[in-house]
């Protein structure tokens, strides 16, 4: 359905202000200032549609396998949101027919995929049977070989992943469209089974797939987190739990600041060879070390790499106080999960950590143990992004911090 922003004009009120009876023994003043002026909002639009492959408003011929064919073709539609009225014959087992179209976002917002239904079917993980395609159960009894044959799907052309299952395809930037292909085929690999025929002629009805498309809750695609786009030198964004590349080494988000992490514990150091100096309650910090071996291990990580807080860890985690603990916080040395250092000393003898359950609530540990070095980095916020933040497709950082 297409729904058109029309021009609005927005006039500010007149304001009248007044200033009555400055005192009994002068006459009354009055005074009105006026402000006039307009605002004009620009026309937008809000328009996903369906368009032929070779036409934007008729599609194309079907492609058939076997003995299939096309008894009513298509129409494009209730202004191109719909694609109705075909029929097709299926008469032999591997019979198939295949519309391609495309999906185009000719509007001005971007615009995701927030469900598929399918004949009834939310957001089908596999293309559905033709059991749920038939309303007479009777039928459906009769003719359940023939219907466990029968598949039906929605997908993406190039990729063949089912529309609302494919992250970097299902959220579409002003202008930009994706192929699709309606499928439905007698999905057997054995044309001599007559088991699977139909005791007559069986009409699958309510065929129907409905996509629904909403607004991008952050206006545009590059950093949906629900929809991994793939992004080409967009800009960064630090996004929890998604992953990144820098300086070819494995970071993950933490949502915190513009602050990364490495995605794993990278080497075993201790925070100080030697207990710190007490600077006084309210020196900040109030513990300090001439050195830290596992401060100094980060910084030989990568340009900018460092110990993350005390206070930033707890913001990552979403707690605070002694009982905070987050699965997240868990990280690996060798395989192992293991504690890791923070750059916050808690005495004069022990440091801040996370330990390997993820607790760092009362994690302080002494310094002059060996654990690990998880570094992170605060990237900047003109650095630049490549990739889907995603472990296989990670958010490559093509600029330095």
């Amino acid at each position: 359905m297409e729904k058109n922003r029309k021009t609005t004009i927005m006039i500010i009120a007149t304001l009248v202000i007044s200033i009555v009876g400055l005192g009994i023994a002068f006459a009354a003043f009055s005074t009105t200032l006026n402000i006039n002026g307009n605002a004009t909002v620009e026309a937008s639009a809000w328009k996903v549609v369906f368009e032929g492959t070779t036409s934007t408003t008729t599609l194309a011929a079907p492609i058939t396998t076997g003995t299939a064919t096309e008894v009513t073709h298509p129409t494009i539609k209730n202004n191109a949101t719909e694609i109705s009225n075909y029929s097709v014959s299926l008469m032999t087992p591997g019979d198939s027919v295949t519309y391609n179209f495309k999906i185009h976002n000719d509007g001005d917002f971007a615009a995701s995929v927030s469900s598929v239904t399918i004949s009834g079917v939310s957001n089908p993980s596999s293309p559905i049977s033709g059991s749920a395609l038939v309303t007479d159960s009777s039928i459906a009894t009769a003719n359940a070989n023939t219907l466990a044959a029968i598949e039906y799907k929605l997908y993406y052309t190039d990729t063949n992943t089912l529309v609302g299952q494919d992250e970097a395809k299902d959220c579409l930037e002003p202008g930009e469209e994706e192929n699709v292909s309606l499928r439905i085929v007698f999905a057997s690999t054995d044309a001599t089974d007559t088991s699977i025929l139909p005791n007559s002629n069986l009409t699958l009805d309510n065929l129907g797939v409905s996509v629904v498309y909403n607004q991008s809750s952050i206006g545009s695609c590059a950093f949906d987190p629900s929809k991994g786009k793939a992004e080409t030198n967009a800009p960064f964004a630090n996004i929890d739990g998604a992953y990144y590349t820098y300086e070819g080494k494995s970071f993950i988000g933490t949502g915190v600041n513009n602050v990364i992490i490495s995605e794993n514990i990278t080497s075993k150091a201790v925070y100080a060879s030697a207990t710190g100096t007490d600077n006084g309650a309210d020196a900040n910090p109030r513990y300090t070390f001439a050195d830290s071996p596992a401060a100094d291990a980060a910084a030989a990580y990568c340009t900018g790499c460092r110990l993350m807080t005390y206070a930033e860890v707890g913001t990552w985690a979403g707690c605070t106080g002694s009982s905070c603990k987050s699965s997240k916080l868990i990280a690996k040395y060798n395989g192992s999960a293991n504690l890791w250092w923070l750059a916050d000393a808690a005495t004069r003898s022990l440091a801040w950590s996370v330990s390997n359950s993820g607790n760092v609530g009362y994690s302080y540990v002494f310094v002059t143990n060996s654990y690990g070095v998880r570094p992170a980095v605060d990237i900047s916020s003109s650095a630049t992004i490549t990739g889907s933040g995603t472990q296989a497709s990670p958010y490559v950082i093509t600029t330095s911090n």
